[in-house]
């Protein structure tokens, strides 16, 4: 718990317990972070104002923000053998994940509706157990975003095909993912693949674990505009 608190540069120290920890980045009034106490070998860093990766985009404070997320988690992956991160919000479409190994990242994939703002390292086996569209080494942007357009208009035709042959809405859905892959990222994507690769969020609130974690304060970027996920 102290090293990541120091490794993401906080600042304000406070000692909390997971309620009052989560209960304060809930407030807003601060980009706040809480570090949690190890829960099942992993240290949770939960907030709304942590970055998330963005290698294209055309707004310089989105831009700002992805190099606060680049600079953390290098300092993150040089000192932990295996750093996570994930994010969403539903409210505009946010989507992340991101897989940092051996002091490099090995994949990241932010979508931040309707644009694809990272896309970096091959397609996880996670991933394609959920059957995601691959979107292989295609760039962010405009790139990976149209292709992730195509995919969903190709699916949205085949399954129209399907209803007017009689099948049914929900089983054209199925058949049509199955065939094409699913290129609607979504909330429920991003905790599957935290369970996937870490801890399934869901379990978080049966946790009988007892520990003090902290609360402190990320410096944000000059002119950032974090999204909250």
């Amino acid at each position: 718990t102290e090293s990541v608190f120091h490794s993401l540069g906080l600042t304000d120290r406070q000692a909390a317990n997971w309620e009052t920890g989560l209960n304060f980045v809930r407030l807003r009034r601060k980009p706040l972070v809480f570090v949690s106490p190890p829960v099942s070998g992993w240290v949770l860093a939960v907030g709304e104002a942590l970055p998330y990766p963005v290698d294209d985009c055309e707004y310089a404070e989105q831009l700002a923000v992805g190099a606060q997320f680049d600079t953390l988690m290098q300092t993150l992956a040089a000192r932990f053998s295996e750093v996570m991160f994930f994010g969403t919000d539903r409210r505009c479409g946010f989507t992340c994940w991101v897989r940092a190994s051996g002091g490099a990242v090995e994949r990241a994939l932010c979508q931040v509706d309707p644009e694809v703002v990272a896309n970096r390292g091959p397609q996880s086996a996670a991933e394609r157990q959920l059957n995601l569209i691959d979107l292989g080494e295609r760039a962010p942007g405009e790139e990976a975003t149209n292709y992730l357009f195509d995919r969903l208009e190709a699916a949205q035709t085949a399954e129209e095909e399907r209803v007017a042959a009689g099948e049914d809405r929900a089983s054209a859905q199925e058949a049509v993912r199955k065939l094409i892959g699913d290129a609607s990222f979504s909330e429920d994507h991003v905790m599957a693949m935290a369970a996937a690769w870490s801890i399934d969020p869901e379990s978080l609130d049966d946790i009988d674990e007892e520990g003090v974690g902290l609360v402190g304060v990320l410096p944000e970027p000059v002119g950032s505009d974090t999204i909250h996920g």
